[in-house]
């Protein structure tokens, strides 16, 4: 009786531990974010903010309107725009805080989501549309649900402290982490921090079930709870699905009582575990099929800004040099473009596990050190500090070892949870998804903190002498059973297993890096003609020629992907480049970055070549186009420049990497390290900002809708002036015009802008779609008239004579224009596919049959 009246009061106690810790977390949450949201130096994400969309919950909106899982079936869903319904446009977007149901239509269309994007966070969406449906629709109701999430991951941040201390210093350090402001910054992002919560719950779970003995039926349901709290975390964000692999292998190993039990307890739980995570989870595991997606998500990860966050050392090369979507999935498509056959589907090319697993095979000794670099970047908490750093590793591993001290199988355990959950956050590194992950330093700290003063402190100079595991464990005299058991089972297992896989990887790793090297070596080099052209303290070489890319429609991916180089002088530094592109500001802004390239040996050793992607999408039919312009490099080293190349061969190097190939092998850096000279010091996402205020290469949309220009008209003029013979800041300037001026003074723009280059497809293409817009039937043809007469020798123009011709109904001119453009040497596949269908609908077979020969002309691959 007495010891279950104790139980209770214990549990009380607790009860009231974490109800105070909750409400102090709901108070943190609503002080910053709706009293003083300007503490957290980030935009209030309920205040009026006009153009900040929030297109994807759109879903959210129908599911709390009764209309269930859909979305809006007319309209621009990446920017919120819903002609049928202003209003519900204006509340996605963030001009308002309400909406009221009746400002959408009853008939408003409807259909089931275009991607996958809501499907994966199905959890989430109707969690926001049922507290819509219930309290209303407005983002107050979003941003309560913010604090909500937040308090319950304060709450089982105090159930992990609870694990490794008593209450006092368990309350403390909870406390300690709900002020931390990073922790706080995350909040404001519903979708990834609504992981967070998730996740610290099921590793309380799996920390109190190798903790803790539990018996068969509080067994069974923590296994229940366990798979429906990933499985229902999994709806919300991808991220929690981290934690089934580690819930199995802590429902293997946990301690259960003796082998019959376990042999009959622990295969229920496996499949309690496997039920209640399969139920939930298969109403969202679906979209991602065969994993494509999550690969894709994997290898954003090997973005040279995650390795800078984890504090890595440079080696020569970068992986993937810039953190974007659209990148690394071109990336991927080239790579299997190059290394399967010309006929595969499409489905198959999109496929980016075939990438990952090439990436992973070649760079084995890297993925981990990024395992390693990942762990210590938790411990520290994600400082960049190296006093701090290393001394939260030894707190790390006096921890480990005293747990081991205590219990072999729980310090293996805890081994395995701090590795593991400190590792994947190598996959990505940003703040947004580690996070969650800042309870560990506290827990650390807390956890000596607790074994320190838990004991009155005249008693701990005799703990420490005589039972403290690092003491005896370190010093030979002080050895005993219990002490050499920790060394030879726990600390040398540990270190075998830290540095024997680590060394082996990389040489297995620098052997794969050595037979890729006679490929740089003797790589044959198209050169590429560029002209220098100052750019604020930068020079930039700007190459002088954009030709079409070759067979845009007879390809699945609409992209291309080829091998650059620039070649220098060689250097003992590292030295700033600036890859610049060209096109409309959403995806050429997104390509353009600097970068770091490593050192290429002493002065006598011959020049160095540097090897990089290039990305390019140049059909201006699509919303979204970039071209490379050039590359740029700081004054001081423009003399260091030799010239600019392609790559002819592409199918002799699998992957693309950002390679500072030296004349002097023995300069080249063949793995990443743990710690070294560019840690902390080069910073990918500081790069991303160099040179970025070049608005003559960064485009409105062609299709008129209002675009990101960073300058104003005047501004453009003022540029012409000291700049008049710039055809891309003529191009950009005409752009400009189109919402601002007349259509002749933005025609004449256009003239000047092809007068100056051309040859330059893009302004020719502006001008097409300004005319269509603007301009009728006859004004069309008369202007490309007159340019087919002023530039006789380029076919651009003739081109879009025979285009408008033909939409004109005017055959036999149409018929006219296409026969002279025929007769042009070069012309695009596209082009010449488009001939044999005209010729072919006009009944002239021998052009149409002359234009299918040219399609499959050698020239064109």
């Amino acid at each position: 009786m007495r010891r279950c009246c104790k139980q209770t009061g214990i549990f009380c106690i607790e009860c009231c531990l974490v109800a105070s810790l909750v409400v102090t977390a709901v108070s943190v949450g609503v002080y910053h974010l709706y009293i003083v949201p300007e503490v957290l130096h980030k935009p209030s994400w309920y205040g009026l903010q006009p153009g900040m969309a929030s297109p994807n919950f759109a879903c959210a909106v129908m599911v709390a309107t009764g209309r269930g899982f859909v979305v809006p079936a007319e309209g621009d869903s990446a920017a919120a725009q819903y002609p049928g319904a202003p209003e519900l446009s204006r509340f996605l977007r963030q001009e308002c805080t309400h909406l009221s149901p009746d400002q959408i239509p009853e008939d408003f269309p409807t259909c089931k989501p275009f991607i996958d994007w809501e499907y994966r966070h199905r959890y989430l969406l109707y969690t926001v549309g049922l507290l819509w449906r219930v309290f209303g629709l407005s983002w107050h109701v979003v941003t309560a649900l913010r604090i909500a999430l937040f308090a319950m991951l304060i709450g089982a941040v105090y159930g992990l402290m609870r694990l490794g201390m008593g209450r006092f210093w368990s309350t403390v350090v909870t406390l300690a982490m709900a002020f931390n402001l990073n922790l706080l910054m995350n909040c404001r992002n519903l979708r990834d921090f609504s992981k967070g919560p998730f996740i610290l719950i099921a590793i309380f779970i799996m920390g109190y079930l190798i903790a803790r003995p539990v018996k068969r039926r509080a067994f069974f349901a923590l296994s229940v709870l366990l798979g429906l709290v990933i499985g229902f975390g999994v709806g919300f964000r991808a991220d929690v699905l981290v934690c089934l692999v580690p819930a199995v292998v802590v429902l293997v190993l946990c301690r259960r009582g003796g082998l019959r039990v376990a042999v009959r307890e622990k295969p229920v739980a496996l499949v309690l575990l496997a039920v209640s995570f399969i139920a939930p989870a298969s109403q969202v595991m679906g979209v991602y099929g065969g994993g494509s997606l999550l690969a894709h998500d994997i290898l954003m990860g090997f973005a040279t800004k995650n390795d800078d966050m984890l504090g890595l050392n440079r080696a020569s090369y970068e992986k993937l040099y810039v953190n974007s979507d659209l990148f690394v999935t071109s990336m991927a498509i080239g790579y299997n473009e190059r290394s399967l056959s010309p006929d595969v589907a499409s489905e198959t090319l999109y496929d980016e596990r075939r990438f990952l697993v090439q990436l992973a095979r070649t760079f084995p000794g890297d993925l981990i050190t990024r395992g390693y670099a990942s762990v210590w970047y938790v411990a520290k908490g994600g400082t960049s500090s190296l006093p701090w750093g290393l001394f939260m590793a030894f707190c790390a591993a006096v921890v480990l070892l005293i747990i081991a001290h205590q219990d072999l199988r729980l310090g293996w355990m805890t081994l395995f949870l701090f590795f593991y959950f400190g590792g994947y956050l190598s996959l990505q590194a940003e703040s947004r998804h580690a996070f969650h992950l800042l309870f560990i330093p506290y827990w650390i700290l807390g956890f000596l903190l607790n074994r320190l003063f838990s004991r009155p402190m005249k008693d701990q100079i005799v703990v420490l002498a005589r039972e403290h595991a690092v003491c005896r464990t370190f010093n030979p005299c002080q050895w005993n059973i219990v002490s050499g058991k920790v060394l030879f089972k726990f600390f040398l297992p540990v270190v075998i297993l830290l540095t024997v896989p680590l060394y082996a990887a990389r040489a297995v790793q620098s052997s794969r890096l050595e037979s890729m090297a006679e490929a740089y070596a003797t790589a044959e080099l198209v050169p590429v003609p560029a002209k220098a052209r100052p750019v604020k303290d930068w020079t930039l070489f700007e190459r002088t020629a954009y030709p079409p890319e070759h067979g845009g429609s007879a390809r699945p991916f609409d992209g291309e992907v080829e091998y650059w180089v620039a070649e220098f002088a060689p250097g003992t530094q590292w030295r700033r480049i600036w890859l610049q592109y060209i096109g409309d500001y959403g995806l050429a802004e997104s390509f353009t970055h600097g970068l770091w390239i490593a050192p290429g040996g002493e002065e006598d050793s011959g020049n160095m070549r540097y090897f990089f992607p290039v990305v390019e999408f140049n059909d201006l039919s699509k919303s979204s186009w970039a071209l490379f312009a050039g590359i740029a490099v700081p004054n001081a080293c423009a003399d260091d420049f030799r010239g600019l190349y392609k790559v002819r061969d592409k199918k002799a190097f699998p992957l693309f990497l950002n390679l500072a190939f030296p004349a002097d092998r023995n300069s080249l850096r063949s793995c990443q390290k743990l710690y070294g000279d560019t840690s902390t010091v080069l910073n990918a996402e500081e790069a991303r900002f160099w040179l970025r205020d070049l608005p003559e290469y960064l485009l409105p949309p062609i299709n008129g809708s209002p675009g990101m220009v960073t300058l104003g008209t005047e501004s453009y003029r003022e540029c012409l002036v000291k700049d008049p013979d710039n055809s891309l800041l003529r191009l950009s300037y005409a752009a400009s015009l189109e919402s601002q001026a007349d259509k002749e003074t933005v025609l004449n723009a256009y003239r000047e802008a092809i007068d100056a280059e051309p040859s330059f497809f893009v302004t020719y293409g502006y001008m097409e779609a300004f005319l269509k817009r603007n301009a009728e039937s006859e004004d069309r043809i008369a202007f490309w008239k007159e340019m087919a007469a002023l530039y006789p020798e380029q076919y651009l123009p003739l081109f879009h004579l025979g285009v408008a011709l033909e939409e004109n109904q005017d055959q036999a001119g149409a018929n006219a224009a296409y026969a002279i453009l025929l007769a042009f040497p070069f012309l695009d596949v596209e082009i010449l596919e488009g001939l044999e269908a005209f010729f072919k609908s006009s009944g002239d077979l021998e052009m149409a049959r002359e234009s299918g020969q040219r399609v499959h002309h050698p020239e064109f691959p």
